[in-house]
């Protein structure tokens, strides 16, 4: 029977031969004093009984590889990557690179800002994922990809490229 748990330390059999690699009729496999079930050999702050719970590897700490810890993926999915895939991993959403001059995203939401633009297209646009208008030109990101993203005056005619589009009803892009 897969649910048995001859040892009595709160985990299966199953689970102590196939995920934490304890014995399954001993209840303090290293004899250290903790019961295998509380055991925490990833050192990721959930014991092996959590982990084995919530389908997470007790023997990594982060399972789905993302850059977060199994035990700091409140509100994610650990088994999921990337939550809301929009092309950049939780991990590079709440702790982007410091030479990359733009600030954590919401991992749970496919464009953070609003703007009509994933925080993935704008990573990879070179776009604040914070900023729902970049060149601060009066156009949404989302909308400005077709213009010009990151200058605010694409035909360099000193006039923002928002206010060409709605206002003057002339074309904001370079001819």
């Amino acid at each position: 029977d897969s649910d048995e748990d001859r040892d009595q330390d709160g985990l299966s059999d199953a689970a102590e031969l196939y995920l934490t690699e304890t014995k399954f009729d001993d209840q303090d496999s290293d004899d250290n004093g903790v019961e295998d079930g509380l055991e925490d050999p990833d050192m990721d702050t959930l014991n092996n009984f959590v982990e084995v719970e919530q389908g997470t590897n007790p023997l990594i700490k982060d399972t789905d590889e993302d850059g977060v810890d199994d035990n700091d993926e409140t509100g994610l999915n650990p088994l999921d990557p990337d939550n809301d895939d929009d092309g950049v991993s939780d991990g590079l959403e709440l702790d982007p690179p410091i030479d990359s001059g733009r600030g954590a995203t919401d991992p749970n939401l496919f464009d953070s800002d609003g703007d009509g633009l994933s925080d993935g297209d704008e990573v990879l646009f070179g776009s604040d994922p914070n900023d729902v208008d970049t060149d601060d030109d009066f156009l949404l990101d989302g909308d400005d990809v077709e213009v010009s993203l990151l200058n605010w005056d694409a035909d360099l005619d000193g006039i923002p490229d928002g206010i060409e589009q709605f206002y003057l009803n002339t074309s904001p892009e370079a001819d």
